[in-house]
């Protein structure tokens, strides 16, 4: 790959790694403070797993102040990576009501267990 070509790629990477969207909000609540537009299905790959889906993990979701998931992590795994995987690409089906601030509408990390 050209010096060019490379110092290019990197610009652009470190662009996008700065991106507002990237920022993780400094404001924590639970989920249990937040309201749902509407249910979402939790869903999973059921034949990969060996029977019904059980144990307990710990997402971080990043909601920018519109109320929509913009970020998903893995705070602590069930054991299972299907579990795991299944309801990290389900929460991005979510969408809350805003979080206010003073009457703002305000970005937050939701902390989200869940228990199968």
């Amino acid at each position: 790959m050209s010096r060019v070509l490379l110092t290019a790629l990197v610009s652009l990477l470190a662009a996008c790694a700065s991106t507002p969207e990237d920022v993780w909000p400094e404001r924590e609540v639970s989920i249990f403070q937040m309201r749902l537009r509407e249910p979402f299905p939790l869903v999973y790959n059921y034949r990969l797993m060996d029977g019904p889906p059980k144990g307990r993990l710990i997402l971080r979701l990043h909601v920018n102040a519109a109320g929509d998931v913009r970020g998903v992590r893995l705070v602590q795994s069930s054991g299972q990576p299907n579990l795991d995987e299944g309801a990290m690409q389900s929460v991005w089906k979510a969408s809350f009501h805003p979080w206010r601030v003073d009457g703002q509408a305000v970005p937050v990390s939701v902390v989200l267990p869940l228990q199968r």
